[in-house]
């Protein structure tokens, strides 16, 4: 998403193509600078994602992984529509004895 031809809000999509994992795909990458943030920009980019995932044949669900650190972002997959379903502790080392756990969130195109 840009504003006034700056880029501000990025989410990338992956869909997998193999034919026992087609049916799934991956929203990540996901960021709002503080030029686009509280405008709405990551909602309607997410909006557009997952439409975008719902016009891959055979796609049925999307995942995302968020932080446990980071409510704002787990407020935007929310809102659109990301149920967490597990946490995966420990999931990234940021130092010798500091970790961050991340919430897997999933999203049901076909319901």
């Amino acid at each position: 998403a840009f504003i006034d031809d700056k880029l501000v809000s990025v989410v990338g999509l992956i869909c997998h193509t193999t034919a026992r994992m087609k049916h799934r795909g991956k929203i990540f990458g996901v960021y709002t600078t503080a030029t686009g943030r509280g405008k709405g920009m990551g909602t309607r980019l997410m909006r557009e994602t997952i439409e975008c995932a719902r016009g891959k044949a055979g796609v049925v669900w999307l995942e995302c992984w968020c932080w446990t650190e980071n409510p704002t972002a787990l407020k935007l997959y929310e809102r659109v529509g990301f149920k967490t379903y597990t946490t995966e502790l420990r999931a990234i080392r940021i130092s010798d004895t500091e970790y961050v756990d991340y919430w897997i969130m999933r999203l049901d195109l076909d319901e």
